[in-house]
């Protein structure tokens, strides 16, 4: 194969995915939008290009940064952050995630607040294994 048709054959290969690409980015997770509702207040979150649901709220008064995962059973909250919120750790427990088996501590917000949602005295999970 001569030079210029392996160049030609590389330029259409990189259009091809570049035009894929912008199809998922249109078409995929980027805009999506769930909607999360206690007793009647709801707040409309639209996922990032990555499809995760990320919003600023407030715990116990101090602003963080949430992941929403949607499948989730309870507040995970990272170590780091506990620790800088005041969290105390209670008893210990194991928790099944997505990379296998872990362990947590369970704990008690006093407030959690996202949007116009606001909720008191929310049973959660401390844990090790979790980045910022």
């Amino acid at each position: 194969m001569r030079k210029s048709s392996r160049v030609m054959l590389w330029l259409a290969m990189a259009v091809l995915l570049g035009s894929l690409t912008w199809l998922f980015d249109l078409l995929g997770a980027g805009g999506k939008s769930q909607q999360l509702r206690v007793s009647g207040t709801a707040v409309s979150i639209t996922a990032d290009r990555a499809g995760h649901y990320r919003a600023p709220g407030e715990i116990n008064g101090h602003s963080v940064d949430f992941l929403l995962d949607t499948g989730a059973t309870s507040v995970a909250v990272p170590a780091a952050l506990a620790e800088q919120l005041g969290l105390r750790r209670g008893p210990e427990v194991q928790l099944q995630t997505a990379n296998g088996i872990g362990r947590g501590y369970l704990t008690r917000i006093d407030q959690v607040r996202l949007g116009t949602i606001q909720v008191s005295n929310v049973s959660a999970v401390i844990s090790d294994g979790l980045g910022g």
